[in-house]
């Protein structure tokens, strides 16, 4: 009976040590989101040549790299290249097409997936803002 004892207090311990430690990662991304998202704001396209443009955001459990593809000072595209973040249910194409549609990176969020999509806009922005 005293194995048992202790050998459940350890699995406890365990269990709350990993929890205690996905509860700071998952912190980090939110200070991330609130300090990053911010600068993300229109773009004034006249200043983007045509081309493809890489962005990446994110950190923990939430990043994304995608390739922002710029065609006469219009944003004509944007793929994603690599994505960690907003469970199965979550389609990153919705979120691609309203940046499309919006022909900026700041626009909307998709309803319940707040993080993934401002993730998206992060990169987007970055993508679109930092030199070739």
């Amino acid at each position: 009976m005293k194995k048992v004892l202790i050998v459940l207090g350890v699995i406890i311990l365990v269990l709350g040590a990993a929890w205690g430690l996905f509860m700071l990662r998952f912190d980090q991304l939110r200070v991330y989101l609130v300090t990053e998202f911010p600068r993300v704001t229109n773009v004034d396209m006249t200043q983007v040549a045509d081309g493809v443009y890489n962005g990446k955001a994110g950190d923990f459990v939430c990043t994304v790299d995608l390739d922002v593809t710029v065609k006469d000072q219009k944003i004509a595209g944007v793929k994603i290249n690599d994505q960690m973040c907003g469970g199965p249910q979550y389609d990153a194409k919705d979120m691609t097409n309203r940046i499309v549609a919006a022909q900026s990176p700041k626009t909307d969020a998709v309803s319940g997936a707040t993080g993934s999509s401002k993730v998206i806009m992060i990169a987007v922005y970055d993508a679109l803002t930092k030199k070739k």
